[in-house]
């Protein structure tokens, strides 16, 4: 049983330890940026402030958090993973891209979605509901993207984007989020953020913020646990809830520094 468990859990543990410490750089970011030790701590306030804010509203508004975190991954994962060398195309890819994890695969493994958003207590009937109506038009912009990458001869884009489609529709759905969010975008972000500053983190810090990161999860995991004793949830369970009011409530603000605060300073250094 407990194997059993641990394989279920496992790809978040793998988001965890490999996804989540590239937005940890985002202290680093900020403290780049700021001016002065004063106006460091006042990103870092705002940061946190906005990570607290997103925390409530994911335990008190768990369906419009639910919405947001749709809608922002979307945005986010389309965005930076996108070709934005090539701006005619350039709203289609986002939607395309995007649309992976937050479209196509729902569509795809629905019922086992399903079971996630029952444990997260989420109604899942007016998602799949939207999705009746969006999957048709994801289809015809990623037809149409693969259309344009080999109009373009863009040959690996057009190879990333048949495989993570290929891995979307054939993996159980943690798995599919696991492989794409730590395997593809966290590195490619973290790529795109030391082309804009080269000098931001050496070797040694990445594996400090990795385990400092990774330890800060399972610490927040066992108090979790152990607030729930009572309550008749399993290990896979109290992971699964843990892991996405975690990952909304760091979503938020570091979407709010990358896609509108750097992204639009440095569009021209992203690939």
């Amino acid at each position: 049983m407990m194997v059993f468990q641990l394989f279920e859990i496992l790809p978040l543990i793998l988001m965890g330890v490999l996804g989540f410490p590239h937005g940890a750089f985002d202290a680093l970011i900020l403290n780049k940026k700021a001016r002065s030790k004063w106006e460091f701590s006042k990103y870092i306030l705002m940061y946190f402030s906005i990570f607290l804010l997103s925390l409530l509203v994911w335990f008190v508004e768990k369906e419009v958090a639910f919405i947001l975190f749709v809608t922002m991954t979307i945005w986010h994962f389309g965005s930076c993973d996108s070709n934005r060398k090539n701006y005619f195309f350039l709203p289609i890819q986002i939607f395309s891209w995007g649309g992976i994890t937050m479209i196509a695969l729902p569509t795809w493994q629905e019922e086992s979605v399903r079971t996630l958003l029952n444990i997260l207590n989420i109604e899942p009937y007016w998602f799949f509901y939207i999705l009746e109506y969006i999957f048709p038009l994801w289809v015809i912009c990623t037809f149409s993207l693969f259309l344009a990458l080999l109009l373009e001869f863009n040959r690996s884009k057009f190879i990333e984007l048949f495989l993570l489609i290929t891995v979307t529709y054939t993996l159980p759905p943690l798995w599919s989020l696991c492989i794409y969010f730590s395997f593809f975008h966290a590195r490619k972000h973290t790529n795109w953020i030391s082309k804009i500053f080269p000098d931001l983190f050496s070797k040694k810090e990445i594996l400090i913020f990795t385990l400092i990161s990774t330890l800060l999860i399972f610490i927040v995991i066992y108090i979790f646990s152990i607030s729930n004793s009572s309550v008749n949830s399993s290990l896979s369970n109290i992971f699964v809830e843990v892991f996405f009011a975690f990952l909304f409530s760091i979503t938020v603000p570091h979407m709010i520094l990358i896609d509108f605060f750097l992204r639009r300073e440095s569009t021209s250094l992203n690939s």
